[in-house]
C-alpha cells in the first residue's frame, strides 16, 4: 500500500486513508477486544462500489439495509421502524440479538445431515464486500475442528474464487455451474474436487479456472494460464 508524499492523489493513500482502512478490516471494539473475523484484503475498485464507497456520496447497500435490519430483525422479536441504526452500542447491544444470532450462526451439527447423504457445495468471492469470507473461514474450519478435514470433505466442499464479488460481478471467474457437480456428487457418489469457473469478457472466456476446495489452494504450474490443467492443488 503506497503511502502519500506530500498531497493525496489516487496512486497512493495518506495516513488518514490507511487508519480508516484498517478500521474497516479489523472491525468494532467491543469490550475492549476485536472478536468479529477480520475483513480479507482484497478490496478493488470493481467490488467494493455500492457496497462499500460510492463516488457520488449516495447512499451505500450496506448501509441501506443496515437500517432495515436494525430496524426489524436484529432484536427480534422486537421490532421499532424508527429506530437510528448509528446509535448501536457494541458493549451493550450484541448482547440483544440473540435470537438473529442463533439462527444466522448455527452450530456446527451435521450428523442427521451426513447420515442421509446429503452435501454441500458452495462458493465464496474472496472481494466480497458484502459477506466478509472470513466468516465463511470462521465456520468452515470450526467444523474441521470438530470432524477432521477428511470427514469434512465427504459431505461439505469449499470454493473461494479471487475477484469474486458478492455471489457474482467484480473482476474475477464468477460464471460458475455449481449444480451439476453438486448433481452428480449426489446421485453418483463423484466428489468434486475443483471447481469449474471462469469470466467472458467481450465474447472471449477469461479466468478460465478450476478451483481447488479450502483449504487447498489453486496454484500455477507453467504454460497457458487460461488453461485450467496449468494449475494444481496444494495442500501446504
Amino acid at each position: 500500500m503506497p503511502s502519500c508524499n506530500g498531497k493525496s492523489d489516487e496512486g497512493c493513500f495518506t495516513d488518514a486513508e490507511k487508519k480508516a482502512l484498517a478500521d474497516i478490516r479489523r472491525g468494532p471494539p467491543i469490550k475492549g477486544t476485536y472478536p468479529l473475523p477480520q475483513y480479507w484484503d482484497t478490496l478493488e475498485p470493481s467490488t467494493t462500489t455500492r457496497w462499500l464507497a460510492n463516488a457520488d456520496a449516495s447512499p451505500l447497500s450496506l448501509t441501506v439495509m443496515a437500517q432495515s435490519f436494525f430496524k426489524y430483525a436484529a432484536f427480534f422479536p422486537q421490532q421499532n421502524p424508527d429506530y437510528n441504526w448509528q446509535t448501536f452500542d457494541f458493549e451493550r447491544d450484541p448482547a440483544r440479538m440473540t435470537w438473529f444470532d442463533e439462527m444466522m450462526n448455527p452450530k456446527p451439527e451435521f450428523d442427521a445431515f451426513r447420515e442421509r447423504g446429503s452435501k454441500i457445495l458452495s462458493f465464496w468471492g474472496w472481494s466480497d464486500t458484502a459477506i466478509n469470507p472470513a466468516m465463511g473461514i470462521t465456520f468452515y474450519k470450526t467444523i474441521i475442528d470438530t470432524l477432521g478435514l477428511e470427514a469434512t470433505h465427504d459431505f461439505y466442499r469449499l470454493f473461494f474464487l479471487p475477484g469474486v464479488a458478492n455471489c457474482s460481478g467484480g473482476y474475477g471467474p464468477d460464471e460458475i455451474d455449481i449444480m451439476t457437480p453438486l448433481i452428480e456428487w449426489v446421485e453418483t457418489g463423484h466428489a468434486p474436487r475443483r471447481l469449474q469457473a471462469q469470466k467472458t469478457i467481450d465474447g472471449q472466456s477469461k479466468y478460465n479456472r478450476a478451483y481447488c476446495p479450502f483449504p487447498q489452494k489453486t496454484i500455477y504450474a507453467r504454460g497457458d494460464a487460461e488453461y485450467s490443467e496449468n494449475w494444481f492443488c496444494d495442500s501446504n
